[in-house]
């Protein structure tokens, strides 16, 4: 049962990171804040508009799959799959400093709270160990 709490708390806590981008979608002006991003070009304030949309959905799914288990397994590989991307970008791109700096500190950690989530969904599926011929 103690599992089952931090599973939940993961999946709330990465999934409210999740949304706090998602207030780009709909104040364009944040993004300066948020990443050091001014969306003067429409073509960038569109694409970043729809990744604050992205990242908000994969929120909500998080947060969604905190109740309903049957949502952990595809919630968690898009969260892992887009964790792991920004990050592999961020260090192709030598791991620039300022705001982008923070986002991927937040999507390291997010990233080792995901894999605690995902271990422990492994060993709940493997079952109970059992010891063959020994005490």
């Amino acid at each position: 049962m103690q599992r089952e709490w931090i599973v939940k708390g993961v999946l709330v806590l990465v999934g409210l990171l999740n949304l706090l981008p998602a207030v780009v979608a709909f104040d364009p002006a944040r993004s300066l804040g948020l990443y050091g991003i001014a969306l003067d070009d429409a073509a960038l304030g569109i694409a970043m508009r729809h990744r604050a949309l992205l990242l908000g959905t994969a929120g909500l799914g998080l947060i969604v799959a905190a109740w309903r288990t049957g949502w952990r397994g595809p919630a968690l590989a898009l969260a892992l799959c887009s964790k792991i991307g920004f990050l592999a970008l961020y260090g192709l791109y030598q791991m620039p400093a300022g705001p982008l700096q923070r986002v991927a500190l937040a999507d390291a950690v997010a990233l080792v709270l995901l894999v605690v989530v995902l271990l422990l969904r492994c060993r709940d599926a493997a079952g109970p160990v059992r010891r063959i011929g020994g005490t």
